[in-house]
């Protein structure tokens, strides 16, 4: 029973635990607010300037990206405009190298060909030199016995004259000496002057020197060999 009225309270006392306790629920509320935002508000706002400074830096990495990726494609844009050039140059190379290699073959082909003519011409040449040789060989022989022949007549014929018409001599003796004159200068074109005597010529010269120093006939004994 004494526990029962002790419990009991009077209006007084409730109303003033009432408002006591409505002064210390408002007041603690206001305070946890400010102390709780304190720590939270940083602690929120740290996360999001980390991913604001993250983002910041790939920003930063996507422009370098995007920089890199466009000098990279205005590299193999120039890349590929000097390899169609160089393909441009090698196309014509090529051709270039066809169109002489054809120029060769054909200039080699002329060669042969003119090769295989120089050769026959050169036989022909061989045989129309021998040919020409032997004829004038023989034409050498043929002149050779008949300047002899004519030496040998001419020397009579004027030893003939010498003794029955002396009054022309000296004329006949100018004639000699230029018929000897004549017959030395075709022994000298034809090469026979070493191949036979021209021992006749001079005696021709000396039978003309005597016929003109001659004035009057005389029997004189010519040796005419």
């Amino acid at each position: 029973m004494e526990g029962l009225g002790n419990t009991r309270r009077t209006p007084d006392s409730f109303e003033q635990t009432q408002h006591s306790s409505n002064g210390r629920r408002n007041y603690p509320a206001i305070l946890h607010v400010a102390v709780i935002s304190t720590f939270l508000i940083p602690i929120a706002l740290f996360p999001y300037m980390a991913a604001r400074r993250q983002i910041f830096i790939l920003q930063r990495k996507i422009e370098m990206l995007e920089k890199d990726t466009q000098l990279f494609k205005d590299t193999m844009k120039v890349a590929i405009a000097d390899q169609s050039l160089a393909n441009a140059e090698i196309s014509r190379v090529r051709e270039s190298g066809q169109l002489s290699m054809e120029r060769i073959n054909q200039l080699q082909h002329q060669v042969s060909k003119q090769e295989s003519e120089r050769t026959v011409t050169e036989k022909e040449l061989r045989v129309g030199l021998r040919q020409l040789l032997d004829e004038t060989q023989h034409s050498r022989y043929m002149y050779s016995g008949l300047f002899f022949v004519v030496q040998r007549n001419l020397t009579a014929c004027l030893w003939v004259i010498y003794r029955t018409q002396t009054a022309t001599l000296r004329a006949l003796g100018m004639s000699l000496a230029d018929i000897a004159a004549f017959m030395q200068e075709v022994e000298l074109n034809f090469g026979l002057r070493q191949r036979h005597d021209h021992r006749g010529i001079d005696r021709m010269r000396l039978l003309a020197l005597r016929m003109q120093s001659l004035s009057q006939p005389e029997d004189h004994t010519i040796q005419v060999g």
